[in-house]
């Protein structure tokens, strides 16, 4: 996340820890919070690089849950401090688990 440009064009890997999504009464979106890497169990979240990618026009967005690998890509800028993306591209990263 140091990486990331305060604006202009990304590419990045990352893990989803959170998704949230707009009030009932508001335009649908859903925000997922990318982290570079999960806390363990029981480990302590508290304040880390993150960035928000916000789907707009959205209520579910495929496969967009807390703990997938993503690959995304946009424009990134600043949004009350917390580098955002709109709509952004992405991919789900499979996981190799033993």
């Amino acid at each position: 996340m140091s990486e990331l440009p305060v604006k202009g064009r990304v590419e990045h890997l990352g893990y989803i820890q959170s998704v949230s999504y707009s009030a009932p009464n508001t335009p649908p979106r859903l925000t997922a919070v990318v982290v570079d890497r999960l806390a363990g169990v029981g480990g302590r979240r508290g304040t880390v690089p993150h960035v928000k990618l916000l789907f707009m026009g959205q209520k579910q967005v495929p496969g967009i849950k807390p703990g997938v690998k993503i690959r995304y890509a946009g424009m990134v800028a600043q949004v009350d401090h917390v580098p955002s993306i709109f709509n952004p591209r992405y991919l789900i990263v499979p996981v190799n688990r033993r």
